[in-house]
C-alpha cells in the first residue's frame, strides 16, 4: 500500500516537473530569440545611420558583421535596410480595455479591488504561519572553501613578485617614439596585410591585427623594440596568444622596416577631439588626434595643412593658446634649453621663438595702429564739427560731388573751402567715418583728388582739364586717370568702364549730406570709429525727404506713378540697364509694364518690400524681389545720370536700313519696349481630392458599437458630421459621388420646371440646338434624378451626369447648356405655361413634368432594380426600355427585368476580372485601363483615353510602384551613363546618382555602391561635356521624374502626335519656376512638349487612386463626412430618420466632396487663427499637408499663423520707423528752411498755455508769407501742433483754429522776446521765456538722444580686444546664474572640512537647525512625545538594515538636548521584520528589538511568527511610528519585466501586508519609502502611488508623498526616492460612517497638512560637502586587502575553470556582452583603444574579468568624449554590474562630482582611482549607516553588507522624515483624540524592564 501511494505521488509530480522544465525552456528560448532581434535591429540601425552621412564604408563593415552574426545565429539576413512600418493590429473583442476617467478615480478603483479594508477576526490557525523545515547548507561548501583559502595568500605574492620581475625587463625596451603613433595605423593595416597573404584568413588576420594593437597600447613599446626577441620572449611568457603575434609581427617588421606603408584607413575625429579642437582654438586646416597612453600622459598630435607633425600633450596644447605671460614664460623656457642642448635643437627652439616675438610685435603695432586711428578720426570729426557749423551758417557755401568709377577714397561730398588755391576753388571731403583727409582742388593744368592740399601731393585721381569749376569738365573730352594697379601708385590709367562725373551742390543739398553723415556718426563705434556697415562715403546711404511717406506704402497704389515724361525713358533705363551687364531684365521690364511706377520710387528698399511680400513673387521663384534688388544696385550708380529717350524710327527709314542694322534695330525694340504683354497670370487649379462616397457598415466604423448606436456615433463625427478620426476601409468599393447625394427639391422648387423648361425651349433657338435635342435630354434627367433647377445648373451635377452618360451623350451637352441658361435667368420669373393654354390645347410632350411624387417612386424602383441611367422607366403601366445602341429591348414584367440585369452584371463582372487579371500581371499603374481586340489580343488605354500602349512595357509607372519590392517588374531600361546624365545638368545627374547609392546601400548592395561612387567621380571630374547640336528646350515640372520608355503610340482619334525630334538635335528639359504652379505669358503660344512621357510623381490623388485601386482604401479624419444611412430600397436618409435598433444591420454612406471640406477647413482655420471674415482663406489639399494661404483686407498673404503674429508685430516696429523718419525729416527741414535766427524756443509757460512750450522752426524761405511750426515729432514736445501766423502786425499762436497767443514783432516772433505774450483772448500777458537758438545746435542735441540715436556698440574687432571670442554660455545658463553656480562649488568646498560625519552630529545639526527657523514647533514635538508616553515606540517592516532604530536614537538624543530641560525623551524597537535569513542574522546581531518577525504578509494577523523566540507570538500594538519600505522590485525601471501594483506581484503582496497591520493596529505615524519610479505615470496616466494614497486614506490617514535625494540630506550619494506619509486622524475607524466620508476627510486634511510637510523638509535639506572619498576606507586597511585577497582568488579559480572549458552561463542571455560591446565600439567608432587597462603589470586587472576590463574601458573613452573628464585623475564610482548602455555614475554633472552613483542592492562599485570595488561596509557609511552605531560588522561577509545598503533606507532622510513627523503629526487627530494605549498586560512588566535610551 504504502508503494503504491509512493507511486501514484511520483506520477502527480513527474508531469509538473517535465511541464516546468519544458516551460523554463521555452522562456530561455524565447529571451534568446528575443536578444538575437534586438541585435539584429540595432546592427541594422547602425548601419542605417552610416548611410544617411553617407558613410559607405562603415556602413559596409557593419553589414559584414550583421551577415556574420546571421550566419552563426542561424537568423535569416534581411533583404533590405530600410525600416520597416508596423502595421496597427485592431484588438480583439473582450481585450482589456484601458482604464478611462480621472488617474485619481482610477487610483481609487484599484485600491477598492486590490486593497480593500479587510474583516479581522479572533480566529486564526497558527499552523498557516509556521516555517516549512530549514534545509541545513552542507558543510563540504564551507570547508571547500576554506581549503582554497590556505594557499591562495602565497599564490597571491608569488604572483606579485613574477609580475614585478616582469615589468622590470620590459621597462629596459625603448618606449614608442610620437612617429610610432602617427604610424600606428598604416603599420597595423600593412600587418593585416600580410598575414592575410601568407595565412589566406582574413579572420585571422583581423584577430592578430587587434591583438597587435593591444599589445602595443598595453606595453607602449617602439616598432623595433616590439620586433626584438627579448619583446617575444617576454610576452610568450605571460600570454601565449600574445606570443605567437609578436612573433608574427617580428617576423614581418624584419620585411617591412625600409618599405613604404600603405596608407592608413579614414578616419573620422572622436568627440574628445572635436571638442579639445573647439577648446584650444585649432584652424580648421590643422588635424588633431589624440593616443590615451597609461603610463605617460596622452599624446596629441597637431598635423599641418602641409603635413609636418607637432607633437604634445592636452595641457601643452591648451598652453599653446594660452595669453601674453603664458608667451613670456615659455620663451624663457625655450632660451635656457637653448643654452643646454645641441646646435640643431636650439635653431628649431630659435624659431619659436622668433614666431613668439612676432605674434607680440603683431599684438604691439595692432594696438598703435588702432590708437592712430582713433587719433586721426577724432581730429576728423572736430574739423567735421567744424565744416557742419560753416554749413549750417548759410551764406555762400557750396559744394560739389564725386561719382561714378573712382577709388572709394575719392568718391562723396566736397565743401568749397574759404581760400581758393591757385586761383580756383578748393574742395574739402565731407567724410568723418574715413580718417584721411582729402582734397579736390586745381593744379598745373588738372583737377585732382590728394590727401593734402599741396601742388606736389601724390594725387588719388586727376583729370586733364583747365574748367574752372569741377562740375565744369567736359565728361567727354576728358578722362579720370588713377593709378595703375600694377605700379607704386607713380604710373597711371584711364578709368575703365562706368564713367566719372562731377556735380555742383548748393547750400541746400550739402545742408542735407551733411545731415546724412552727421546721423550715421552716431551708429560709429565709439573706439575705432568705424561704421558696422562698412561704407565709407555715407553720404549717399539713403534719401531722407519722403522716407516716412515710403514707409507708410501699403500696396502699389501708394507708390507715386510714372509721369509721361518717366515713362517715355523706360526703354533708355533699360537699355542702360542692360549694357551695364546687370542681370533680370525681364523682370525689371515685367514690373515697368505692370505697375507703371516711378523709376526713383521703384529703386526704394520700401517698393522692394512690397515686391518681396506679393504672392507673385512667391509664383516665380523671387524672380521679382531680386529684379528690384539689382534694380536698386543700378539706380545708386546711374540714378542722377540724364537720360533721354530713345530715338524712334519710321518704317521707311527702317526699310532703308541695312539687314543687320535693322534686325538690331527690331530686336532692341523689342527688348526694350514696354508693353502689356510681359504680365503674367496665373492658372487657378481645380480641387486635387475627388468626390467618393462609399458604403460602410456601422461595425466597420465603429468596432466597439454598443445598442445605443445613434449616441456612439454622433460621438465619432464632428458638429459638421466628419469623421474625427481615420477609418480603415479596406476591401470596400468607394464610387464617384451620384445624384443621391444632392439636396432634395422643395415642391415649391418643383412646381418651377414646366416654366423653366419653356423658357429654356425658347432660349435654345437662338443657340445651336434647333431641334430641342437639350430640352428632351434635360427633361430625361428631371425624371431620372428629380433635383431642383438651381441644383441642375451647378457644377456638381454636371459632373454627376459626365460619369453617367459620357462627355459626347446628350445630357452633357443640355446639363452644360443649362447652366448658361442659368446664369442668365436665374432670378426671372418662369410662368406656368399650361394657364395660357386654350381649350383642349396640350402642352408639348418636351415640357411636360411629372409631379414630385412620381418621379421620387420610381427613383426608389430604380434603386431597387439596380437599373442603369441609361434605361427609360414608366411605372404606369410598367415598362422598362433598353438603349438602343444595346438592342433597344422593352421589358413588361418586372421579374424578367431582374433575371436580364442579373445576367448582365454577371457578363461585366466576368469582363472585369478578366481585365484586373491582366491589369495585375502586367502590374499596370492605376487609371489605366485594358481593352481586347475583337481577337481577344489585350492592349492599355492612357487615363485620359487618347494614349494606347500595345506592349506593357510602354506603360509610364509612377515612382511609389517601385518602392514595395515589384523591381523586379520594372521596364529595363539601360543603367545611365555619366555623359547621359551631364546633359541634364551635372547637379541633377549628381543628385540621381546619390539617390541610386543610398538605395543601393540599403539593398546592401555594396558593389553597386562603388561603381556609382566611381561613376559620380568620374563624372564630376569630367565635367558637363561639349554637346554636338544646339539643344531644343522642353518645359518640365519640376517634381516630374523621367520614364526612360519610348513614345507610345497615340488613337486615330487623337490629337496630331509631336514631331520626333532630328537624330542632330538633343532635347533637354527647362523646368518651371519654383515647380509649383505654371506661368503662362499672354498672347503666347505653348511650346511643343518633348517626344518623352514625363508621369508626375505620386500625390495626393495618385495615392487615394492607388488605395481605391489595391483595395485599401483609408478614410482620412476631417475629409469624410456622414451623408446618412443607407435604407433597405437603396436610398438615404438621415440620421434622425433611421428606425433600426440593431446596430449590426446599419450602413452609413459617407463621402469626400472637396467643397465641402473647404469650406469645413475654412471655418477651422478662421476659429483657430481669430480672423473674421474680411480675411480671404485659400487652401490647397496636399499630401504633405494642407498649404494654407490666407490675405487680410490690405492683399497680404500669409501662409502661417505665426506669420501673422509676427507681421503684428513688424506693423509697430514699422510705426516706430515712421516716426523716427517723420522726425529725421523734420530736423533735415529745420537745417534747410531756417535762416540764421529761424530757430526760438519758448519756455516756462504754465497753465492754460503750457501747449506753447517748444522749440519752433521757421518752415520755408519759400513761401510766400514767413511762418512758423512747432517741432512735436523730433523732439516728442508735448502738447498740441501749433502754428505761429503773422495776421495784421502781430503773431499768432494758432492751435486745431484757436488763438492760443500773440506776440508783437516785425520779421519773428522772437524779436518780440522783451515783450510779453499776450493771451489769445486778450485777457493778459503770459508768463513765459523767449529765446533764440541754433539751428545746429538743436540737430546735434537731439540725434544725440537715445531715442533718435542707435545704440553706440562697439565693433566686433574692438569688443575682442585682440582676444579670441570667449565661447556661447551653453546648457541655458546665464552669467549670473554661472556664477552663483561656480559660488555654490566654492561654499561646498569651504564646508567640507566642518561638514558633519556621522549620524549623531547630523541629528543635532538637523534639530538645532529647524527649532532656530521655527522655535514654535517645540511645543508640538514635546506634545508628541507627551502622547507617547516619552517613549516612542517604533516598529518596522522590511526596513533592511533597520536604519530607522538608528535614526530614532539619534533624534531622541538631539532632541533631548535641543528642547527645554527637563524633557525626558526616549524610544523603544519594538519589532522588525524581514523574510531573508541571512539578514535575519544581521539584525540579531547588531539591534536590540522584541521581536523580529519573518513574513510582512503575515502582520495583519493577530499572531505571526517570530524569529527571536522561534515561535508564534503576539503582533505588538500601539505603534507611535511604522516605518516599512515594501518591496520595489516590480516598479522599478532597472526591471525589464515590471508589474503594477493590481497585478499582486512581490510588491503588491508586501503592500497589501503593511496595509493590514495599519488597518488593525493604527499606528499613529506610517512612513513609507519606495523608488521614484512608483510617481511615474503609465501609458494610461495611473500613477501606482495614488494607489497607496488612497490606500491610507481608506484607512482613516492624513496622506502625501514628496520625492527627496540623499545628497539634499548630509550623505555624499545620489539617491532618489519617494517617500511617504499618512498621519492617524481617529484612534478607531467608526464603523458607522463611509468609506467614501473617511476618505474624503482624509484627504481634505492631507490638502492642509502636506504643504507643512514639505516646507520643512525643505528647510531640513543640507547639500552634502563631503567627498565619497571621506566616507572610504583606507586603501591600506586590512578590510580592504582581505576583500582583495578574495577577490584575486576569485578571479583565478574563473581562469581555471576556462581552462577546463567552462565558459560560464551564456545560454540563457539575451545577447552576449561581447555582442553588446563590440556594437558599442563600432558606433562610437572607438577601434580598439583601451586608454583604461593598457598597464602591463597592474596588479588590480586580476580582480577583473574580461568583461568588465571591456567595460571599463568603454565608460573612459565615452566620459572622456563627452564629458571631457579623464577618469583616471577624476575619482568616480562606476557600477560594473550594469550594462554598457547604462553604467550609474558615468553621467555626473560638475556640481555632483563628490557624490557617488546610487547604491543599489545588487551592485559592483569601481573606484576609477583606487583600482578598485568598494567595499560593503562603505556602502553602509553611504547610506549614513556608520560602524560606530552597529555591534558586529566583522562576522558577516561584504557581499552580504552591500546587498543590505542597497536595500536600505538613508538614514538621513528617515531622521528627516520622522522628525517632521513629530512636529505635525497631531495636527491630523480631531479634538476628541485619545493618547496611545498602554500595551497589553503580559507587555507591561517587559515594557519596565527596557532600558529608556537617552542622549
Amino acid at each position: 500500500g504504502a508503494g503504491e501511494a509512493d507511486a501514484k505521488r511520483q506520477e502527480k509530480k513527474e508531469p509538473g516537473r517535465q511541464g516546468g522544465a519544458g516551460e523554463a525552456d521555452a522562456k530561455r528560448q524565447e529571451k534568446k530569440e528575443l536578444g538575437r532581434q534586438q541585435q539584429l535591429a540595432d546592427l541594422m540601425k547602425t548601419a542605417r545611420a552610416h548611410i544617411q552621412k553617407r558613410d559607405f564604408l562603415r556602413a559596409e563593415q557593419v553589414v559584414k558583421v550583421l551577415s556574420a552574426f546571421c550566419d552563426s545565429e542561424g537568423v535569416p539576413r534581411p533583404a533590405s535596410l530600410r525600416e520597416e512600418k508596423k502595421e496597427e493590429v485592431a484588438e480583439e473583442p473582450g481585450a482589456d480595455e484601458a482604464p478611462k476617467g480621472d488617474e485619481l478615480e482610477v487610483a481609487r478603483d484599484v485600491c477598492n479591488r486590490c486593497f480593500a479594508l479587510r474583516r479581522t477576526t479572533e480566529e486564526e490557525d497558527d499552523a498557516e504561519i509556521a516555517p516549512a523545515p530549514k534545509r541545513v547548507v552542507a558543510a563540504r561548501k564551507k570547508d571547500a572553501a576554506a581549503t582554497a583559502g590556505e594557499g591562495e595568500e602565497d599564490a597571491l605574492v608569488a604572483h606579485v613578485d613574477a609580475s614585478a620581475k616582469s615589468a622590470g625587463k620590459f621597462a629596459t625596451l625603448a618606449e614608442a617614439d610620437p612617429e610610432d603613433y602617427v604610424r600606428l595605423h598604416q603599420v597595423a593595416a600593412a600587418f593585416r596585410a600580410h598575414l592575410a597573404r601568407k595565412h589566406k584568413d582574413e579572420k585571422a588576420a583581423e584577430e592578430s591585427k587587434t591583438a597587435f594593437l593591444e599589445l602595443f597600447q598595453l606595453d607602449d613599446k617602439g616598432f623595433d623594440a616590439m620586433a626584438s626577441k627579448q619583446y617575444v620572449d617576454l610576452v610568450s611568457a605571460e600570454d601565449k596568444r600574445h606570443g605567437e603575434v609578436a612573433a608574427e609581427f617580428a617576423g614581418f617588421w624584419r620585411l617591412q622596416r625600409k618599405k613604404p606603408l600603405p596608407e592608413a584607413p579614414p578616419r573620422l575625429p572622436t568627440s574628445e577631439e572635436r571638442n579639445l579642437a573647439a577648446e584650444s582654438g585649432v584652424p580648421p586646416a590643422w588635424r588633431l588626434q589624440v593616443f590615451h597612453r597609461v603610463k605617460r600622459d596622452d599624446l596629441v598630435v597637431l598635423t599641418a595643412p602641409d603635413g609636418a607633425h607637432e607633437f604634445t600633450s592636452k595641457a601643452g596644447l591648451r598652453a599653446m593658446a594660452g595669453t601674453e605671460e603664458t608667451f613670456a614664460s615659455e620663451k624663457q623656457r625655450m632660451e635656457t634649453e637653448q643654452r643646454q642642448s645641441d646646435e640643431q635643437k636650439a635653431e628649431a627652439r630659435r624659431a619659436a621663438s622668433a614666431s613668439l616675438d612676432r605674434r607680440r610685435r603683431f599684438r604691439e603695432e595692432r594696438l598703435r595702429f588702432r590708437m592712430e586711428g582713433a587719433k586721426e578720426r577724432i581730429l576728423a570729426r572736430k574739423r567735421f564739427d567744424e565744416i557742419f557749423a560753416l554749413i549750417c551758417a548759410g551764406g555762400d557755401s557750396e559744394g560739389a560731388a564725386l561719382h561714378g568709377a573712382l577709388p572709394a577714397d575719392c568718391l562723396g561730398s566736397y565743401i568749397r573751402l574759404e581760400k581758393p588755391f591757385e586761383g580756383r576753388p578748393a574742395y574739402e571731403r565731407l567724410n568723418p567715418l574715413d580718417a584721411g583727409r582729402a582734397f579736390l582742388f586745381h593744379s598745373r593744368g588738372r583737377w585732382l583728388v590728394a590727401g593734402s592740399l599741396d601742388a606736389d601731393a601724390q594725387p588719388f585721381a586727376y583729370v586733364e582739364d583747365s574748367a574752372q569749376a569741377p562740375h565744369e569738365v567736359d565728361l567727354d573730352g576728358s578722362s579720370w586717370m588713377v593709378p595703375a594697379d600694377a605700379s607704386d601708385g607713380r604710373e597711371f590709367e584711364e578709368v575703365q568702364g562706368a564713367p566719372v562725373w562731377c556735380v555742383h551742390l548748393t547750400v541746400q543739398e550739402l545742408l542735407r549730406r551733411a545731415f546724412k553723415v552727421l546721423r550715421v556718426k552716431r551708429e560709429c563705434c565709439p573706439t575705432c570709429g568705424l561704421h558696422h556697415s562698412g561704407e565709407q562715403h555715407v553720404d549717399e546711404l539713403e534719401d531722407i525727404e519722403g522716407k516716412a511717406q515710403r514707409l507708410s506704402w501699403e500696396s502699389y497704389d501708394d507708390v507715386p506713378d510714372a509721369t509721361p515724361e518717366e515713362r517715355g525713358i523706360y526703354p533708355a533705363i533699360l537699355k542702360k540697364f542692360h549694357e551695364e551687364g546687370y542681370p533680370y531684365l525681364t523682370g525689371v521690364r515685367k514690373l515697368m509694364a505692370r505697375y507703371l511706377k516711378s523709376p526713383a520710387a521703384m529703386a526704394t528698399k520700401e517698393f522692394h518690400a512690397l515686391v518681396r511680400n506679393d504672392p507673385m513673387n512667391a509664383v516665380c521663384n523671387g524672380f521679382d524681389s531680386s529684379s528690384v534688388l539689382y534694380f536698386i544696385m543700378f539706380w545708386e550708380k546711374w540714378g542722377s545720370a540724364p537720360f533721354e529717350p530713345l530715338p524712334k524710327k519710321s518704317e521707311k527709314e527702317i526699310e532703308l536700313m541695312e539687314s543687320k542694322d535693322r534686325q538690331a534695330y527690331i530686336r532692341d525694340c523689342q527688348r526694350y519696349d514696354v508693353e502689356g504683354r510681359d504680365a503674367y497670370e496665373i492658372k487657378e487649379q481645380g480641387s486635387v481630392l475627388q468626390d467618393l462616397q462609399i458604403d460602410m457598415p456601422l461595425t466597420r466604423l465603429i468596432a466597439d458599437v454598443t445598442a445605443d448606436w445613434k449616441r456612439d456615433l454622433s460621438e465619432f463625427l464632428s458638429p459638421q458630421g466628419f469623421l474625427q478620426s481615420d477609418a480603415d476601409a479596406s476591401g470596400l468599393r468607394a464610387a464617384k459621388c451620384g445624384a443621391d447625394l444632392l439636396p432634395e427639391p422643395t415642391a415649391e422648387e418643383w412646381s418651377l420646371w414646366s416654366g423653366v423648361l419653356k423658357a429654356f425651349d425658347g432660349w435654345r433657338l437662338s443657340r445651336a440646338d434647333r431641334h430641342g435635342r437639350h430640352t428632351e435630354a434635360l427633361q430625361r434627367l428631371v425624371h431620372l434624378h428629380g433635383k431642383a433647377p438651381a441644383i441642375v445648373a451647378a457644377e456638381r451635377y454636371a459632373t454627376v451626369v459626365l460619369q453617367e452618360f459620357g462627355k459626347d451623350s446628350a445630357e452633357t451637352g443640355a446639363v452644360s447648356a443649362f447652366g448658361e441658361f442659368w446664369k442668365e435667368r436665374q432670378g426671372t420669373n418662369f410662368p406656368d405655361p399650361s394657364k395660357g393654354l386654350l381649350f383642349g390645347a396640350q402642352l408639348p410632350r418636351r415640357l411636360r413634368v411629372q409631379t414630385l411624387e412620381k418621379v421620387a417612386a420610381a427613383i426608389r424602383v430604380r434603386r431597387r432594380l439596380g437599373l442603369p441611367a441609361t434605361w427609360d422607366l414608366d411605372l404606369e403601366p410598367f415598362r422598362a426600355v433598353e438603349p438602343a445602341d444595346e438592342g433597344g429591348r422593352v421589358f413588361d414584367n418586372e421579374v424578367a427585368l431582374k433575371e436580364e440585369l442579373q445576367k448582365q452584371l454577371e457578363a461585366r463582372q466576368n469582363e472585369q476580372r478578366r481585365k484586373n487579371a491582366v491589369a495585375l500581371e502586367w502590374n499596370l499603374p492605376p487609371r489605366f485601363e485594358v481593352e481586347f481586340e475583337e481577337d481577344g489580343t489585350p492592349y492599355v488605354m492612357s487615363p485620359d483615353g487618347d494614349v494606347r500602349y500595345d506592349s506593357p512595357e510602354d506603360v509610364p509607372r509612377p515612382a511609389w510602384m517601385f518602392q514595395d519590392g515589384k523591381e523586379a517588374r520594372r521596364p529595363a531600361a539601360p543603367r545611365p551613363s555619366a555623359p547621359r546624365l551631364a546633359g541634364r545638368g551635372v547637379a541633377s545627374a549628381s543628385a540621381s546618382l546619390d539617390r541610386e547609392t543610398v538605395a543601393a546601400a540599403f539593398r546592401m548592395d555594396f558593389d553597386e555602391v562603388r561603381r556609382l561612387l566611381a561613376s559620380k567621380e568620374r563624372m564630376l571630374a569630367e565635367g558637363t561635356p561639349k554637346k554636338r547640336a544646339q539643344p531644343e528646350t522642353a518645359k518640365v515640372p519640376e517634381t516630374a521624374k523621367v520614364s526612360e520608355t519610348p513614345t507610345p503610340k497615340r488613337c486615330a482619334d487623337a490629337p496630331d502626335a509631336e514631331k520626333t525630334p532630328s537624330k542632330g538635335r538633343v532635347v533637354t528639359e527647362a523646368r518651371c519656376r519654383a515647380g509649383k504652379m505654371p506661368i503662362v505669358k499672354k498672347g503666347e503660344q505653348a511650346e511643343a512638349s518633348a517626344a518623352r512621357k514625363y508621369t508626375k510623381g505620386v500625390g495626393l490623388k495618385a495615392l487615394q487612386e492607388q488605395q481605391i485601386q489595391t483595395g485599401e482604401l483609408m478614410l482620412k479624419a476631417h475629409c469624410w463626412r456622414l451623408v446618412g444611412l443607407r435604407d433597405q430600397d437603396g436610398a438615404i436618409i438621415p440620421l434622425e430618420h433611421c428606425a433600426e435598433a440593431d446596430p449590426k444591420r446599419v450602413t452609413c454612406v459617407v463621402a469626400q466632396i472637396a467643397e465641402d471640406i473647404n469650406k469645413a477647413e475654412q471655418e477651422r482655420l478662421r476659429k483657430q487663427w481669430g480672423i473674421d471674415e474680411s480675411w480671404q482663406v485659400m487652401i490647397r489639399t496636399r499630401l504633405t499637408g494642407n498649404q494654407v494661404t490666407v490675405v487680410n483686407p490690405e492683399g497680404r498673404h500669409f501662409f502661417k499663423q505665426t506669420q501673422i503674429d509676427a507681421s503684428r508685430r513688424n506693423d509697430s516696429k514699422k510705426q516706430r520707423q515712421i516716426e523716427e523718419a517723420a522726425s529725421h525729416q523734420e530736423l533735415l527741414s529745420m537745417l534747410q528752411g531756417a535762416p540764421a535766427k529761424g530757430v526760438f524756443e519758448i519756455t516756462q509757460a504754465v497753465g492754460a498755455t503750457q501747449d506753447l512750450n517748444g522749440i519752433y522752426r521757421q518752415c520755408s524761405e519759400a513761401l510766400p508769407e514767413v511762418r512758423y511750426a512747432k517741432c512735436c515729432k523730433a523732439l516728442a514736445s508735448l502738447g498740441r501742433p501749433i502754428d505761429v501766423l503773422h495776421n495784421k502786425g502781430r503773431w499768432e499762436f494758432v492751435a486745431e483754429g484757436v488763438v492760443l497767443a500773440t506776440a508783437l514783432g516785425g520779421s519773428g516772433p522772437f524779436v518780440a522776446s522783451a515783450a510779453p505774450l499776450f493771451n489769445g483772448d486778450g485777457s493778459g500777458a503770459v508768463e513765459c521765456v523767449v529765446r533764440a537758438l541754433k539751428p545746429a545746435e538743436v540737430v546735434r542735441e537731439v540725434l544725440t538722444r537715445s531715442a533718435f540715436a542707435s545704440l553706440k556698440k562697439p565693433c566686433k574687432l574692438c569688443a575682442s580686444d585682440g582676444k579670441v571670442d570667449a565661447p556661447k554660455e551653453t546648457g541655458g545658463l546665464r552669467r549670473a546664474q554661472r556664477e552663483a553656480f561656480e559660488q555654490r562649488l566654492r561654499d561646498l568646498g569651504a564646508r567640507r572640512q566642518d561638514a558633519p560625519r556621522t549620524l549623531a552630529a547630523m541629528s543635532r545639526h538637523m534639530a538645532g537647525k529647524l527649532l532656530a527657523a521655527r522655535p514654535e514647533l517645540a511645543e508640538r514635538i514635546a506634545r508628541f512625545f507627551k502622547g507617547a508616553g516619552g517613549v516612542v515606540r517604533l516598529g518596522t517592516l522590511c526596513s533592511g538594515t533597520d536604519s530607522p532604530g538608528i535614526a530614532l536614537k539619534h533624534l531622541t538624543s538631539a532632541l533631548g538636548e535641543a528642547l527645554p530641560k527637563g524633557s525626558n525623551l526616549g524610544f523603544d524597537h519594538v519589532f522588525s521584520c524581514e523574510f531573508d535569513e541571512a539578514k535575519q542574522g544581521f539584525l540579531l546581531g547588531n539591534f536590540d528589538m522584541r521581536h523580529l518577525f519573518s513574513d510582512c504578509t503575515q502582520m495583519g494577523r493577530r499572531r505571526a511568527w517570530d524569529v527571536k523566540s522561534g515561535g508564534v507570538q503576539e503582533v505588538p500594538r500601539g505603534m507611535d511610528f511604522l516605518v516599512a519600505g515594501f518591496s520595489c522590485k516590480d516598479l522599478s525601471f532597472m526591471n525589464s519585466y515590471r508589474k503594477t501594483l493590481e497585478e499582486m506581484g512581490q510588491s503588491g503582496r508586501t503592500l497589501r501586508g503593511c496595509f493590514d497591520y495599519v488597518q488593525r493596529y493604527r499606528p499613529r505615524v506610517v512612513l513609507l519609502e519606495n523608488v521614484f519610479a512608483i510617481d511615474r505615470a503609465d501609458q494610461h496616466g495611473l500613477k501606482q502611488v495614488n494607489i497607496v494614497m488612497e490606500g491610507l486614506r481608506l484607512r482613516g490617514y492624513a496622506s502625501g508623498y514628496t520625492l527627496m535625494n540623499s545628497c539634499d540630506y548630509y550623505l555624499p550619494q545620489i539617491r532618489h526616492r519617494i517617500w511617504m506619509w499618512g498621519f492617524r486622524m481617529d484612534k478607531e475607524l467608526d464603523p458607522s460612517e463611509p468609506a467614501e466620508d473617511v476618505r474624503e476627510r482624509a484627504f481634505q486634511k492631507g490638502l492642509e497638512l502636506n504643504p507643512q510637510v514639505q516646507e520643512l523638509l525643505k528647510l531640513l535639506e543640507e547639500p552634502s560637502a563631503l567627498h565619497f572619498d571621506d566616507l572610504l576606507l583606507p586603501d591600506d586597511d586590512p578590510r580592504v586587502s582581505e576583500d582583495k585577497r578574495q577577490l584575486f582568488a576569485k578571479a583565478r579559480r574563473r581562469q581555471e575553470r576556462r581552462a577546463g572549458g567552462d565558459e560560464g552561463r551564456t545560454a540563457n542571455a539575451k545577447l552576449t556582452w561581447q555582442q553588446k560591446y563590440t556594437m558599442h565600439r563600432m558606433k562610437l567608432d572607438y577601434a580598439q583603444e583601451r586608454p583604461y587597462t593598457s598597464e602591463r603589470g597592474a596588479s588590480w586587472k586580476s580582480m577583473l574579468n574580461d568583461r568588465t576590463m571591456e567595460l571599463l574601458d568603454l565608460k573612459c573613452l565615452d566620459v572622456l568624449n563627452e564629458q571631457g573628464m579623464d577618469p583616471r585623475e577624476v575619482p568616480m564610482l562606476w557600477d560594473l554590474l550594469q550594462s554598457v548602455e547604462r553604467v550609474p555614475g558615468s553621467r555626473v554633472r560638475r556640481d555632483r562630482q563628490n557624490y557617488a552613483t546610487c547604491v543599489l542592492p545588487p551592485s559592483l562599485l569601481w573606484h576609477t582611482v583606487r583600482h578598485r570595488f568598494i567595499l560593503g561596509q562603505e556602502k553602509l557609511a553611504l547610506q549614513g549607516i556608520f560602524e560606530e552605531d552597529l555591534r558586529d560588522l566583522a562576522s558577516f561577509p561584504q557581499a552580504l553588507l552591500g546587498d543590505l545598503a542597497g536595500n536600505a533606507f538613508t538614514s538621513s532622510v528617515c531622521l528627516a522624515c520622522m522628525l517632521v513627523a513629530t512636529a505635525v503629526a497631531d495636527d491630523a487627530m480631531g479634538p476628541g483624540a485619545v493618547p496611545r494605549p498602554l500595551p497589553p498586560p503580559e507587555e507591561e512588566e517587559k515594557e519596565r524592564s527596557v532600558k529608556r535610551r537617552r542622549g
